[in-house]
């Protein structure tokens, strides 16, 4: 293929896929008015009937295929990657991807049948795993004992737990959980907890942080320098999205901070979400793209540039969510740690239940969790309608659940056990290197590995700056979480 035919296939592809959004097409259309229905039932359990936009979803397929069969022509252009170390990285990502996308394919596939999931080949399994066995056994005991005894029960008062495994968790833990009580005092947080802020106020906030973590992203590389003449992210508010949410891809072409149009928080809740949504997601994303064009530059092959943002993240996101919960824990302490529901749920689902038995089931955890009524309550419906996500009928007892959601425990418990397992010449830590958290775990370890023989940590002018850079008076420079509680306190 000429050169200059490769460049305008590799364009097609970036173009194509920067519009495929799986969490946006399995958002029901008349989400809303099922949740006011809810709500105004008294928030009864009940079973919803979802409809979703099957044009999109065909018109999606038909990118996602056409995808797939140019992909092939393009590999050939990732020699360089495949002979020289750092550019095998890129394209060991790059094979994982279409991986994922012809099992994403298939999933969507299985949305225009109407059967959600069901396929031989499990496209759900592929893209995020089947139910831990270990990470179920954890989710019953967070129930039965409390979170926080379940993970000292699994990880620092195991006695199976190599010796030096048990010590490193056990000052990880002491440093960053049990005895942490976030990074703000009491006193603070009262004052946090004191302002309320609706969907404009996040907004607003949100574009001051970006603003600051932009202004310093160090070194002036292609990726920092290109943020700062035409951010990549932009913040927009919606009826459309159901949660906060940082989005690579979306059906606009565009990557996105999505924030729902009737979101109130107060101010803490806000400093979290700049930690998990901006200073986790965000800058991860960043990190990653910023990493993956430097390799590929460096392996003379800048016409795939392009696909940076396709290779740089998967769809799995169970990475992503591990690096979001150390930073929940960091601005409000052990009551951050990962919840027991998904995992439970997930479980109850496959089991033959439907979405009103499956809020019952979630409300009853909940209240054994000591939630209160009304927290138990939303719990009850947000998870249940997480899990049934894709699924028109919830009152089917087929099974059918989208297993997404179990990345939160299963990110949290693997990155614990990473970070019990990095050995002390490790030229980083595990979480030092889930600065690429939109990696899989594999590909994040192989980087570590990469650095441990080169002898040299790659650089990164998105990665958390502040404790390594000053200001023009020298004074060390605030973090975007500390930056966020300042604007606010």
């Amino acid at each position: 293929m000429l050169r200059s035919a490769a460049a305008i296939l590799v364009q097609e592809i970036a173009d194509l896929r920067s519009v495929i959004s799986p969490l946006e097409l399995l958002t029901p259309t008349n989400y809303g008015a099922m949740k006011r229905q809810w709500l105004e039932s008294g928030r009864k359990f009940f079973n919803p009937q979802f409809i979703y936009d099957l044009d999109a979803i065909r018109i999606n397929l038909h990118q996602a295929e056409t995808i797939l069969r140019n992909l092939d022509e393009v590999r050939t252009y990732f020699y360089a990657e495949q002979s020289d170390p750092l550019g095998k990285l890129v394209y060991n990502s790059f094979d994982l991807r279409c991986q994922e996308f012809y099992y994403l394919a298939i999933f969507l596939q299985t949305l225009l049948a109407g059967t959600p999931g069901d396929h031989y080949e499990e496209p759900l399994a592929k893209l995020y795993g089947t139910i831990d066995t270990s990470d179920l056994t954890l989710a019953k005991a967070m129930i039965e004992k409390s979170p926080a005894q379940a993970l000292r029960d699994k990880f620092t008062e195991n006695p199976d737990l190599p010796e030096a495994s048990r010590k490193k968790l056990d000052k990880f833990f002491k440093e960053n959980l049990f005895d942490f009580r976030g990074m703000l005092l009491e006193a603070q947080k009262d004052t946090l907890k004191a302002k309320d802020l609706d969907a404009h106020d996040i907004a607003k906030h949100f574009q001051t942080v970006l603003n600051y973590m932009r202004k310093y992203a160090t070194l002036g590389l292609h990726m920092s320098a290109e943020e700062a003449k035409s951010p990549s992210y932009q913040i927009e508010i919606s009826p459309k999205y159901t949660a906060v949410s940082v989005r690579t891809f979306s059906a606009s072409g565009k990557s996105v901070i999505g924030i729902p149009v009737d979101r109130k928080v107060n101010g803490l809740k806000l400093v979290a979400l700049v930690g998990h949504e901006l200073n986790s997601h965000y800058r991860s994303a960043m990190s990653t793209r910023n990493l993956y064009r430097n390799i590929i530059e460096y392996c003379e092959e800048d016409l795939l540039i392009p696909l940076v943002p396709f290779i740089s993240h998967s769809l799995n996101g169970t990475m992503s969510e591990a690096l979001a919960k150390f930073s929940d824990i960091q601005v409000i302490g052990a009551n951050s740690i990962p919840k027991p529901y998904q995992v439970l749920a997930i479980d109850f689902v496959k089991q033959g239940h439907n979405f009103g038995e499956t809020m019952e089931y979630v409300f009853e955890l909940a209240r054994q969790n000591h939630k209160t009524e009304d927290s138990a309550l939303n719990n009850a419906w947000k998870y249940a309608y997480r899990i049934f996500r894709g699924q028109t009928d919830t009152s089917s007892h087929c099974g059918y659940a989208f297993t997404k959601d179990q990345c939160y425990l299963r990110g949290f418990t693997q990155a614990l056990r990473e970070i019990s397992q990095t050995d002390d010449w490790s030229i980083e830590t595990f979480p030092d290197l889930l600065r690429y958290s939109t990696l899989t775990l594999d590909e994040i370890k192989a980087i570590g590995d990469y650095e441990n023989e080169s002898k040299c940590i790659l650089n990164d002018p998105y990665r958390d700056y502040p404790h390594l850079i000053s200001n023009c008076l020298g004074e060390p420079l605030l973090s975007p979480v500390e930056y966020a509680a300042n604007l606010l306190l």
